[in-house]
């Protein structure tokens, strides 16, 4: 169940380098960066992030290969709803849509999709997780819990 907590990693990483990106910029050789706002118009951006890692482990003498493919899906809603004495406008930032699919081959074949609050994971072939049908819903809590202060 690691495997959720891993997830949300890309995302922090994401808006993390994105703010380190914009404080390291030199004022000399910084461009301005601005939206026009439209008060109470909101702009939407829709996100996708796709990533593929491979680990081989040796324990022991025995060698083991784990593949992992994540894609994450979001939107971003930016709407305006103050303006500044400045010029500048105060934006709410609001994401959603926010999905995840999973698959994770190894000793072990993980799949798992995440669709908000909706879970539905298998193992093997067999599923451990579906929030729709009630299965799982222990596990699932437990990764909603993870998640939720993300």
């Amino acid at each position: 169940m690691n495997v959720f907590k891993e997830t949300l990693v890309p995302i922090a990483l994401f808006f993390l380098l994105g703010i380190e990106a914009y404080s390291q910029t030199p004022a000399a050789d910084s461009q301005p960066f601005a939206f026009k706002f439209q008060i109470n118009q909101p702009l939407i951006y829709r996100f996708s992030l796709k990533t593929r890692t491979a680990t081989e482990n040796n324990i022991g003498g025995k060698t083991s290969l784990t593949g992992k493919t994540s894609v994450i899906r979001y939107d971003v809603r930016l709407t305006g709803y103050r303006k500044g004495n400045d010029g500048s406008t105060l934006v709410h930032f609001e994401p959603y849509n926010i999905s995840e699919d999973m698959d994770i081959v190894g000793p072990n074949h993980l799949i798992t999709q995440v669709c908000g609050l909706k879970i539905k994971s298998q193992q093997d072939g067999i599923i451990t997780i579906d929030t729709e049908n009630n299965v799982g819903m222990g596990q699932a809590n437990q990764i909603k819990i993870r998640v939720f202060p993300s």
